[in-house]
């Protein structure tokens, strides 16, 4: 298992980087009322739809690992490494020429109606976050060809969504221990990762997208 663990830790750590999530999480606890409740929400729902869609990539990834392409010995996997790879490529050209877009202000005072609202929001944008979603295909892929148990398979998992949230949940233990202390501290976080995270998401995309296109293809040879 550590060996599976240390081959998705590239893949977990390009998923950790999300400024449309963290800027959503910092915006909702800016919020004057009840922050933290709707901080909470936001992250119940972000972890709710991230479990689902990462369930339907595994089971997705495993079922085409059980095909056999031609006379060949490359299986499904290969083909989702080859669309994994694109995709990421696609998103690396994309990152560099244009930065994501991330919620704004009036995006979040928008939802002011309880806590529905935020579980809601959370849900939306973690289930349309497809610059973190993407890599969770080649993660699959990890796991599935990995030998491991069923029970050793979900930890692997499980790892890779903590990662995923911590752009979700750092900002809120981050309130919830310094109190107002953490103003600045959140400030300067979300600052940096705004200005600097679609440059390190181009970068990681560029080189994870090229190594899985390419591994996809040297199976079909």
């Amino acid at each position: 298992m550590k060996d599976t663990l240390i081959n998705l830790l590239p893949f977990a750590l390009g998923s950790a980087i999300s400024p449309v999530m963290l800027t959503g999480s910092v915006l909702i606890l800016s919020s004057k009322i009840s922050p933290v409740k709707k901080a909470i929400g936001f992250a119940f729902g972000s972890a709710a739809a991230l479990v689902a869609i990462a369930i339907m990539i595994f089971l997705l990834s495993a079922k085409a690992g059980q095909l056999k392409i031609g006379s060949h010995q490359s299986t499904g996997q290969d083909i989702l490494h080859v669309a994994a790879g694109l995709l990421l490529i696609y998103f690396a050209i994309k990152t560099a020429i244009k930065k994501p877009k991330t919620p704004s202000s009036n995006q979040a005072k928008k939802h002011k109606r309880g806590l529905a609202a935020f579980i809601l929001l959370g849900i939306i944008l973690m289930g349309t976050n497809i610059s973190t979603l993407a890599l969770y295909f080649p993660a699959s892929a990890v796991i599935s060809k990995s030998g491991l148990n069923s029970l050793q398979k979900t930890l692997s998992m499980a790892f890779m969504m903590i990662f995923s949230l911590i752009p979700v949940f750092l900002p809120l233990l981050l309130v919830i221990i310094l109190g107002k202390h953490s103003d600045k501290l959140l400030g300067s976080l979300n600052r940096s990762v705004t200005k600097y995270g679609s440059y390190v998401m181009g970068g990681l995309f560029g080189i994870f997208g090229i190594y899985l296109f390419v591994k996809g293809i040297l199976a079909f040879l």
